[in-house]
């Protein structure tokens, strides 16, 4: 009789021990759930374009410039600030056309689509044009 409780005894023991799991923690396969604010990017996105070509006077004697080049930058900082910066360069012969804007704002993060809108609050903008004499 004793041999026959003692094993009743294991089997009731060895079903706790197996239920366990299903009534504890769970699976090591479930996912656990963190209720964590997604931290925004931040830091500095730089990108810029170059024309492979060059001006040289006439005589090519003197180097007067790349026809074109842009540069786009964003400076994205905490809480949703992101600064803009856009300069243009052209350059046409002995004339030269620059533009430089400056922008302050607000930018909005859309992960699901991996992009983002910018929502200018402040800025500036400044151009500059110059001409050798004789191509005016």
């Amino acid at each position: 009789m004793y041999s026959f409780l003692a094993k009743q005894l294991m089997a009731v023991a060895l079903s706790i021990n197996l239920m366990m799991p299903a009534t504890g923690s769970g699976p090591v396969s479930e996912e656990v759930k963190l209720n964590l604010q997604p931290q925004l990017p931040t830091g500095k996105w730089l990108n810029g374009t170059f024309s492979m070509s060059n001006w040289w006077s006439y005589d090519g004697k003197q180097y007067v410039g790349n026809p074109y080049s842009q540069s786009i930058a964003f400076n994205f900082s905490e809480k949703g600030k992101s600064e803009f910066y856009l300069v243009i360069k052209t350059h046409t012969g002995y004339c030269s056309t620059e533009a430089f804007t400056y922008l302050k704002g607000t930018v909005k993060f859309t992960e699901g689509e991996r992009s983002f809108t910018f929502t200018p609050a402040s800025g500036n903008y400044r151009g500059f044009y110059s001409c050798a004499s004789g191509s005016n």
